[in-house]
């Protein structure tokens, strides 16, 4: 599992990202376990990662607003789940995922119209 993880081929992609820019913590993650970090990525995506440090599941929720992309735009996100290549729409303009105790979800989102 760990050999998985270190050679995640889109784990790498966003970490080595052209623009290196820097990570930003989202600020209204009301869980004190649950963290949200994003990053502006350089072709326009965002990658995010929610972490739960906690021993027990929790829910993670981010409002689109808190990305620059509040309802007005008509923008939501493509989400892919690096792990598991999964894709999913946002719908109503929040993220909202369940996470287990000591785990990570990382997206690589695209910005799409609605």
């Amino acid at each position: 599992e760990t050999l998985k993880i270190l050679t995640n081929k889109e784990l790498i992609k966003i970490n080595q990202d052209e623009d290196c820019r820097q990570v930003f913590k989202l600020t209204n993650i009301w869980d004190g376990n649950v963290k949200a970090y994003a990053k502006n990525l350089e072709n326009g995506d965002i990658a995010l990662g929610f972490f739960n440090f906690g021993s027990a599941a929790a829910i993670v929720r981010v409002n689109l607003d808190e990305l620059g992309l509040p309802e007005s735009t008509g923008k939501t996100l493509c989400m892919r789940n690096v792990w598991e290549d999964e894709t999913v729409t946002v719908k109503n303009g929040t993220i909202i995922h369940d996470i287990q105790p000591y785990d990570c979800l990382v997206y690589r989102c695209s910005v799409i119209n609605k």
